[in-house]
């Protein structure tokens, strides 16, 4: 992510441009609220890493002095050194700091940074179940993969056009269109996709290298037009930069065309050239030059600081941690510019290279070992913790006897598919959204000792609710609707399932929001009105209206129902309650809900809840409440054993617990 200020045409302003880039990197990490859209900070790095790159390569090309060997082996001095530190730290500080599963994803995290492709590794990890962002002290290398993915073929993409005589302008405003039209044609139906994939970014570092071609290849009517406009141009481009920094935020489909604010904004940025005001007398300013020059490290540096702070406090860190960590973060990345990056950028060895190229094999070797190895359980730090390892652990979310079952209806659309006992002749159905989908194991216990067959279909975030959906584009909501009407069809046209048990996060879909500091990043999660109905009503009439329906057609086709309530939801990671290796914390932590605040979370769906008996007199409620609260809490732990296995999900415990406690509501023995 940048270049060496020694390039034939250095420009302090631009790397007062990287610092604007790197430092809202920073400060979104830190304080997300107080620049909401600091993540574009990415995107203009990609824009200035194209023009200047690129202009190296044109210029090398155009005189016959570009050599793939010399590019290559600078591309390692430039960017090993860092990356090889920050590996090797976070390795360090994971063997000590991080449990067993998050020392095998910073394992396995390591090795695809080694081989710069961890934008694919965290694209495959990405799903409801995935870890938040904080413990992932590895997955800010996402953009340098796409980065250094760019730049290995890039170079010989401008060979080949050379060799074979095409227009290298055409070339590569065609390649831009195309990435381009790629990104905002899939981003509305594969969001995450087009956030992780290259070429769906690959326009951004084309933007600069088009800048940089037409900034080696001018006219002087071009040069003219430039001079005459750049004060303009650099306050346009300011303008743009600004609006994406405050105005885009997490909740907007990014990049898409969002991404044209900061992009643009750069292109305007570096096209008004060194002697526009803004540019001379802003960018260039000495202390944005010096953060410029640092930039790179200091990208590198934040984020596992961030990360690890996090972990080892199991919550949000205080605001005096997360300052003195921006502070430590500033002097790590000067250190190792200093130190380090200045004495090998440019230092002649072959011994150099070749010594950095292992650094970083054997770095990423060692992060394979640890994710073959299980993230090593038996640490002195973290053995403890493995008689615990095992209650968290998370089902399945499909098995072949379901799959087998529903591959006779059609194909699957829905995420969740488990069966148990289907030889019997008659069934209990779990339906829902995955919290449906942890009460299986529990309840399928139960049933089978009763002689029951047991079958799970569920959606991830999509409770099966005629007319609504949720999504954040339409694409989303339309198979969200299609996978909630294949859901109860089969339960509808299934003679042997007599009895259906609902299971829903209700307040999610009511509020949007997901609940405490584990989940501050889960918003805009609301249930919607499918095809333009109830445009006027509350989220909390679309679920219900939705539910009802549901209720209502699952009844007239001769089957009980019965309404799982939603457990108590934590706010926190049950990991918190067992005590974690290095925490600040000097005091077991509080791994209790306030019974108040769960009542304050939860009024508004338990009294939409039991008012549907109005409508529906035979409808079972099954309240879990009891079983997790007192008069003033809400527990995790019951004798020695966590209900939960992250911030909302029952554990197997858990769900064994609330099986036991509702098998004879739902299966009295008078019908055994």
């Amino acid at each position: 992510m940048g270049t060496s200020s020694n390039n034939p045409h250095y420009r302090p302003d631009i790397d007062g441009l990287r610092a604007v880039a790197v430092l809202s990197v920073v400060i979104f990490h830190a304080w997300p609220t107080v620049l909401p859209g600091g993540f574009v900070g990415v995107d203009i790095f990609f824009v200035i890493s194209g023009f200047l790159i690129s202009s190296i390569i044109f210029k090398g090309v155009a005189e016959r002095s570009f050599s793939l060997r010399d590019f290559y082996s600078r591309r390692i001095k430039r960017i090993f050194p860092a990356l090889v530190l920050v590996l090797v730290a976070c390795l360090s500080m994971g063997w000590f700091a991080l449990l067993a599963d998050e020392y095998q994803m910073l394992g396995k995290h390591a090795a695809s940074a080694a081989v710069f492709t961890s934008n694919f590794t965290l694209l495959n990890e990405s799903g409801y179940f995935d870890a938040a962002a904080e413990f992932k002290p590895l997955r800010h290398l996402w953009s340098l993969g796409i980065e250094e993915q760019f730049y290995i073929v890039w170079p010989l993409l401008i060979y080949a056009t050379v060799m074979l005589r095409i227009n290298l302008l055409a070339a590569i405003i065609l390649l831009a269109v195309l990435s381009f039209g790629l990104n905002v044609g899939r981003i509305d139906a594969h969001l995450v996709q087009t956030f992780y994939q290259p070429l769906t970014r690959f326009w951004e570092l084309l933007l600069g290298a088009i800048l940089a071609y037409a900034a080696l290849y001018s006219n002087e009517s071009y040069k003219r037009l430039q001079q005459r406009f750049a004060n303009l141009s650099a306050v346009a481009g300011l303008v743009l930069v600004v609006a994406a920094l405050f105005l885009l935020n997490s909740g907007k489909l990014f990049p898409g065309w969002w991404a044209m604010l900061p992009t643009m904004g750069t292109i305007l940025l570096i096209a008004a050239g060194p002697g526009s005001w803004v540019n001379k007398n802003v960018l260039a300013l000495s202390p944005l030059v010096f953060v410029g020059l640092i930039s790179y490290p200091l990208y590198l540096w934040h984020w596992p600081l961030f990360s690890f702070l996090h972990i080892v406090e199991s919550s949000d860190p205080p605001a005096l941690l997360v300052t003195l960590v921006v502070l430590l973060s500033l002097f790590l990345a000067w250190l190792t510019y200093a130190v380090v990056e200045k004495r090998l950028r440019h230092h002649p060895s072959l011994w150099v290279v070749i010594g950095l190229v292992a650094a970083v094999a054997i770095s990423g070797l060692v992060g394979k070992v640890l994710q073959r190895k299980d993230g090593l359980p038996d640490r002195p730090s973290v053995v403890y913790y493995k008689k615990y390892e095992k209650q968290m652990n998370r089902e399945a979310a499909t098995d072949a006897a379901c799959l087998e079952y529903v591959s006779q209806t059609g194909k699957m659309l829905f995420d969740y598919c488990r069966a148990n006992n289907l030889q019997s002749k008659k069934w209990v159905a779990i339906i829902g959204d995955s919290h449906a989908h942890v009460l299986f194991r529990g309840f399928s216990e139960e049933f089978e000792k009763k002689g029951l067959g047991t079958i799970v279909l569920a959606n991830s975030s999509c409770p099966p609710f005629i007319g609504t959906a949720t999504g954040k584009t339409d694409t989303e909501m339309e198979l969200c609707s299609h996978r909630i009407e294949q859901i109860l069809d089969i339960l509808v046209q299934e003679k042997r399932i007599e009895r259906i048990l609902i299971a829903t996060r209700g307040p999610v879909y009511i509020t949007g929001n997901g609940f405490g500091p584990a989940e501050k990043a889960t918003t805009n999660i609301y249930v919607k009105s499918m095809y333009g109905q109830e445009k006027n009503a509350s989220y909390h009439q679309i679920f219900f209206n939705g539910l009802s329906k549901t209720i209502d057609r699952i009844i007239k086709s001769d089957k009980k129902v019965y309404y799982f309530l939603e457990n108590p939801e934590l706010g926190m990671l049950p990991k918190s309650c067992i005590g974690r290796p290095l925490a600040f914390k000097t005091d077991q932590p509080e791994c209790n809900v306030d019974l108040s605040v769960y009542k304050s979370r939860m009024s508004d769906y338990r009294a939409g809840v039991f008012e549907m008996r109005n409508n529906f007199p035979d409808l079972s409620i099954l309240d879990p409440e009891p079983l997790f609260c007192d008069k003033q809490t809400c527990r995790v732990i019951l004798n020695g054993k966590l209900l939960y296995a992250d911030d909302n999900h029952l554990s197997i415990e858990g769900s064994r617990l609330v099986a036991k406690k509702f098998l004879v509501t739902i299966i009295p023995d008078s019908l055994i």
